[in-house]
């Protein structure tokens, strides 16, 4: 039973953690599957291995410093409510196993009383450090699709002892059922962004701008050839990329959402690099930017040929 709360939870873990990132405004520094290169390296000293960096941990480190580092450094692995147990594994992920291991103490045992208790938590991080109110609805996003996946999983109609996959789980082999990008967020469909009122959209819009950018809003329809292309609701011949729309503020968004709108439900939105190899094949060109008479400057932009 212990396993497969680990087992399943670490998976759920990684999926939310990624691969290797860089991002100077995180203060855990070079990550990798949420494995920070102190952590990483500390345990590579206590192996009598050399340091590296974290980009070449492998699956079995990755699984060994989660199990001792976090799961049972937490009491996770004590914790007999298994939706409780696994709270708290993602939370000494997350924040820190001091941290954890405090709110287990707080919480008396209710996982409702848990999960207050950390979203209050990122809230005091952000008050006493601005600068990560970036992360804030990343955070909020996660520890609702954590309360999701256990009590989903480990509740006591769904939580089955016989179902025990032990360590030949390939941990990399994640099944995501639900349709969410890697940070837990709702993966938007053009139609809902089409419904968003401006309010709604200049709230989402951070969320919307990711997901345009890593290609996860599609058209129900396959991309077609962008010769002889015109936009639907405007006849203009010019293509948004996902570079371009990620440049965007939000105005200018909403100055352009109906032609943008448009162009994703008919041909989807491409990347410049795919509009750069149509332009080799003689179905778009690219518009080098140049300033209008009223002194705007506009930017440069593929079209259709």
């Amino acid at each position: 039973m212990k396993d497969e709360i680990f087992e399943k939870t670490l998976q759920f873990i990684l999926r939310y953690e990624g691969g290797y990132v860089n991002d100077p405004y995180d203060l855990g520094g070079e990550t990798n599957c949420g494995i920070t290169y102190s952590t990483y390296n500390a345990y590579r000293k206590s192996k009598n291995l050399p340091v590296q960096s974290v980009k070449y941990i492998t699956d079995e480190e990755i699984r060994d410093i989660y199990y001792n580092n976090y799961y049972k450094a937490s009491g996770a692995d004590k914790v007999t409510n298994p939706v409780l147990a696994a709270y708290t594994f993602d939370t000494a992920v997350n924040m820190g196993v001091s941290r954890a291991k405090s709110i287990l103490e707080q919480s008396n045992g209710n996982p409702n009383i848990f999960y207050d208790l950390r979203k209050a938590k990122y809230d005091e991080f952000v008050k006493y450090r601005p600068e990560q109110k970036r992360f804030l609805q990343g955070w909020y996003n996660r520890i609702s699709s954590m309360k999701q996946f256990a009590e989903n999983n480990f509740s006591q109609k769904s939580f089955d002892t016989t179902n025990n996959q032990g360590n030949n789980t390939n941990i990399f082999q994640i099944s995501i059922e639900e349709n969410v990008d890697r940070n837990g967020n709702h993966i938007f469909t053009p139609e809902e962004i089409g419904n968003l009122s401006p309010k709604e959209f200049e709230k989402y819009w951070p969320v919307i701008e990711q997901q345009l950018k890593e290609g996860l809003i599609k058209p129900h329809l396959p991309r077609q050839n962008f010769s002889g292309y015109t936009n639907p609701a405007t006849g203009s011949n010019k293509l948004y990329s996902r570079e371009d729309i990620g440049a965007m503020s939000t105005k200018e968004y909403l100055d352009f959402e109906d032609e943008i709108m448009a162009q994703m439900q008919s041909i989807g939105i491409p990347t410049n690099n795919e509009l750069y190899n149509a332009s080799r094949s003689g179905e778009t060109i690219y518009v080098e930017s140049y300033v209008r008479r009223d002194g705007t400057r506009v930017r440069g932009y593929y079209r259709s040929v």
